[in-house]
């Protein structure tokens, strides 16, 4: 059986369209699972982001009342700067690490010791 011009011309371009739908298939998943992908790691980031921005501040408070008390040996410095410790440690915990690291333990403890030896 011989095929003529126009039944060849269909076949081939029959055959081009399912190779180009079938590629254009394939990059669609592709970009899908692309998409998942980014999605998830913008999610992860984000949160680590706010994180850090979180427990950065938490501490810096900390320090700050920490500082003020020491100067003015105030009760309410005081209770601020333990309210940021709980805070610091209650951020810290939420973020899944367990326990808290040493260096956030670090201005209570520089206040615990100052305030035993040099209370007046």
């Amino acid at each position: 059986m011989r095929l003529t011009i126009f039944s060849r011309l269909i076949f081939g371009y029959l055959l081009i369209f399912i190779l180009v739908s079938a590629v254009s298939v394939s990059m669609v998943y592709q970009l899908m699972h692309f998409n998942t992908i980014t999605q998830s790691i913008l999610n992860v980031d984000h949160r680590m982001e706010d994180l850090i921005k979180k427990l950065t501040d938490s501490l810096l408070s900390q320090m700050r009342y920490e500082k003020k008390y020491l100067i003015l040996w105030d009760e309410a410095l005081y209770s601020q700067f333990l309210l940021q410790g709980m805070i610091l440690s209650s951020t810290w915990e939420r973020s899944g690490k367990s326990p808290a690291p040493l260096s956030l333990e670090v201005c209570s403890l520089t206040l615990m010791r100052t305030t035993k030896n040099t209370r007046p």
